[in-house]
């Protein structure tokens, strides 16, 4: 009598593990933001509902909390941007500028502690720019960063950036909203926080 034995191969090999799951975009809003000013190197703005980034006396700091994004899924990510809103600027002088965005060095800050004297260093060069900004009604500006996030984000908890604008004309009123903003006009909500906007690909 022949006895034949079967074995199911599907049962001998070992079950892949599925992808991680993830979603189609998230948004991260900054934890800490402030500027600073060469004139006061050691005052702190960090309450301030204005961000203001006229070069070369002020320079904006933003920092945000990136725990929550899983690292298993950064291969997955399609971009990264920071979104921020230009100031309503009141006055009759209208300032055309250059905003720029800096890395900034993994040397942890605090809104209600940093000044121009202890501000984190930046990189030398932008790693992001957008032209002809006008500073005179509320507006989302939109900054590619995903390259120094992704970076960054390999060893920080933290991401931080620092903004400033260049403009040949009336300089000083060039500014963006704070996260504080709420603190002035409670009934906006965190619709004019800084934000990362981090986008996935499709599934």
């Amino acid at each position: 009598m022949l006895i034949v034995i079967c074995f199911t191969i599907a049962s001998c090999k070992k079950k892949e593990s599925e992808p991680p799951s993830y979603p189609e975009s998230l948004k991260i809003s900054a934890c800490d933001d402030a500027y600073v000013l060469s004139d006061y190197p050691d005052m702190n703005f960090g309450d301030d509902a204005a961000l203001y980034t006229t070069a070369p006396g002020y320079e904006t700091y933003l920092r945000f909390d990136i725990r929550n994004v899983d690292k298993n899924t950064l291969s997955m990510i399609e971009g990264v941007e920071l979104r921020i809103i230009t100031g309503d600027n009141s006055t009759t002088s209208k300032p055309i500028a250059q905003t720029r965005i800096y890395g900034v060095s993994n040397i942890p800050w605090l809104e209600e502690l940093i000044t121009y004297n202890t501000k984190p260093a930046h990189s030398v060069n932008p790693i992001g720019a957008k032209s002809n900004i006008t500073f005179d009604i509320i507006a989302l500006q939109q900054f590619r960063v995903t390259d120094d996030f992704l970076v960054c984000i390999q060893s920080q908890n933290y991401y931080s950036l620092m903004v400033q604008s260049f403009s040949p004309s009336e300089p000083s009123h060039c500014y963006y909203y704070s996260k504080d903003l709420y603190l002035k006009w409670p009934e906006v909500g965190d619709m004019y926080n800084p934000t990362l906007f981090i986008k996935y690909k499709s599934k």
